[in-house]
């Protein structure tokens, strides 16, 4: 099968010209980019990765608050 993958892009409720994000998932079973405003979301190669998964977003201080995105995946 192919990788399969997904993006996500960020806004934020008070942006500044230097506001920045850090993203993060528990476990090991994505790959995470970041360019920009843009997350990539990955799905490592392996039978073992399919699940239910939650990826944090967390903006820099004043630009809202941290969110938890879940990633299904199903094959």
């Amino acid at each position: 099968t192919s990788q399969q993958s997904t993006t996500i892009t960020v806004t934020f409720a008070n942006p500044t010209t230097s506001t920045a994000f850090t993203v993060s998932q528990s476990g090991n079973h994505l790959n995470l980019s970041q360019s920009g405003n843009t997350i990539t979301i990955t799905v490592k190669n392996g039978n073992g990765n399919q699940g239910l998964y939650s990826v944090l977003i967390t903006p820099s201080a004043g630009c809202g608050t941290a969110k938890l995105v879940y990633i299904n995946v199903a094959e």
